[in-house]
């Protein structure tokens, strides 16, 4: 099925989508095999497609047996194309407050509450960010923009002084470990 789904090409995905609807005949159960069905639908295209797509990853997002932080996600993307902003940012919210939430949906949520100019609410998703990845640079740039929204200008050189030397030092390891090897 996925190969068919690669393929891309109409006859392929409708072959795809029969493959999987066969596989969860027989496992009804299984969420993978939905997953797989939202996605075939999803590039099947059209606004019915989209809407059983939907409907298929409003149940695993919904079952915490189920659930998986990337369901949230393919919930926002599907919300987003129908320009529901309100569950759009409901389905953020949720994904970045599970505990097993990625840097990712993390850093997707910091930067919708940060252009929504809430950046006071942005401060707990952010610092969960940084100790999740603390040196990469989408987290460094979040950082600065929520410096600067809270009129905090002044400190954001600090910061990427501090990115910079981290840099630097990554550099420098580097060379060393490359240098033992020749």
């Amino acid at each position: 099925a996925d190969m068919l789904r690669r393929r891309g090409d109409s006859e392929s995905l409708t072959a795809a989508e029969g493959v999987v609807r066969d596989a969860i005949a027989s496992f009804p159960d299984s969420a993978d095999l939905k997953r797989r069905l939202a996605r075939i639908l999803v590039q099947q295209g059209g606004e019915a497609n989209r809407e059983k797509a939907l409907q298929i990853v409003r149940g695993l997002a919904g079952d915490p047996d189920e659930a998986r932080a990337a369901d949230a996600l393919a919930l926002t993307e599907l919300y987003e194309r129908q320009a529901n902003w309100g569950e759009v940012d409901r389905s953020l919210e949720s994904a970045a407050s599970r505990i097993d939430a990625s840097a990712r949906q993390l850093a997707i949520y910091v930067s919708r509450l940060l252009s929504q100019d809430a950046a006071d609410e942005a401060k707990v998703y952010l610092d969960r960010l940084e100790r999740l990845a603390p040196g990469d640079v989408v987290t460094i740039r979040l950082r600065i923009r929520w410096l600067e929204a809270m009129g905090q200008a002044d400190k954001v050189p600090p910061v990427i002084e501090a990115y910079e030397q981290r840099l630097r030092s990554n550099f420098a390891a580097d060379e060393r470990v490359e240098a033992e090897i020749n």
